[in-house]
């Protein structure tokens, strides 16, 4: 690894002292001025950063085709309220991860005795607050273990670790992380993984239905759980009308033992991922280019309908789901 050169380290000791300022100032802030900042931000957000605004009116624009447009301008205020609002929920928690047993609330026996001192692959949709979900799953009882990415900023990144692991959750950096994914799975840990990641082919992934369009998509849940003989679950904690969390669970059709490839069980895992999406469209993160790649056998119809910032690369998708899709816009 290169060691960082003057001008990153002193960019890092910015940013730690900017994330230091942040985190004191949020973490002192009463929440009722907190919600107003945040209203207030995204206000102002229309008018002083409108791509991000096209960001998410053309994610939901796929996502949801027949939407009136003055929903869909409601709905993506609504998300990056969301968004804005997640933050200072971790910045919080960051300062106070005893408070998560206020915030999350326990979720009924059926749902989570199945899963105490067994493995499973937990897919997190960016949904709800998956930080709270993060903390919040060993205080259910269940060994847990996630997959997380290294944040740039050191300060922060040994903030977050530390509130992650809290009350026991086992940290798995993303690089390099098969390996160390399936150890967990072997010592009978639940593992999440962030499941609506832009993973393209040349890295492992695979193109799989999601709102209609292509994405590319991690295989790694579904090739772990067939080779282990495990369960998939999808998953997040969902925000409440009094502020606290609940788990909410979407179990897939049938056995993983049923499915005869990773294409068809993730294609079912997405299926799921979707189906808990539009419950609460306005807790997703739409902030995201996640139909950033389209297929270089994509036909017309179908390339025509990604979004503005999509662009072509040479990788191939399954034919027939091209076929199925180019089908679904036609008619």
């Amino acid at each position: 690894m290169k060691r960082p050169n003057f001008a990153h380290r002193l960019q890092y000791a910015f940013l730690d002292a900017g994330s230091a300022a942040l985190i004191f100032l949020v973490g002192i802030c009463p929440l009722a001025l907190a919600r107003l900042l945040v209203s207030t931000v995204v206000f102002l957000g229309r008018f002083l950063c409108p791509g991000l605004v096209r960001l998410v009116d053309a994610n939901l624009a796929v996502a949801f085709p027949n939407m009136q447009d003055a929903e869909r301008r409601r709905l993506a205020l609504a998300s990056l309220r969301h968004i804005l609002w997640n933050g200072v929920e971790t910045i919080k928690l960051l300062r106070h991860p005893e408070r998560i047993s206020d915030m999350a609330l326990t979720p009924d026996e059926p749902i989570v005795d199945p899963y105490r001192n067994r493995p499973c692959i937990l897919c997190i949709p960016h949904l709800g607050n998956w930080e709270v979900l993060a903390q919040a799953v060993a205080l259910w009882g269940i060994n847990a273990a996630a997959v997380v990415a290294a944040v740039a900023t050191p300060s922060i990144n040994k903030l977050l670790t530390k509130a992650r692991t809290a009350n026991g959750l086992q940290i798995i950096n993303q690089k390099g992380a098969a390996r160390k994914v399936v150890r967990a799975l072997q010592q009978n840990l639940c593992v999440g993984i962030l499941i609506d990641q832009n993973v393209s082919p040349r890295h492992g992934g695979i193109f799989i239905d999601f709102f209609g369009l292509p994405a590319p998509t991690s295989r790694l849940p579904a090739s772990l759980a067939r080779k282990l003989s495990i369960d998939v679950l999808v998953g997040a904690c969902i925000r409440q009308p009094d502020g606290r969390f609940r788990l909410e669970i979407k179990h897939l059709p049938k056995p993983v033992a049923d499915y005869k490839d990773d294409l068809s069980l993730t294609q079912d895992i997405l299926d799921a991922t979707q189906a808990l999406i539009r419950q609460h469209p306005e807790q997703y993160t739409w902030l995201y280019r996640r139909w950033r790649y389209i297929p270089d056998n994509a036909p017309p119809a179908l390339a025509s309908a990604f979004p503005y910032y999509s662009i072509p690369r040479p990788y191939p998708c399954d034919e027939q789901l091209l076929a199925t899709l180019t089908a679904r816009i036609n008619t």
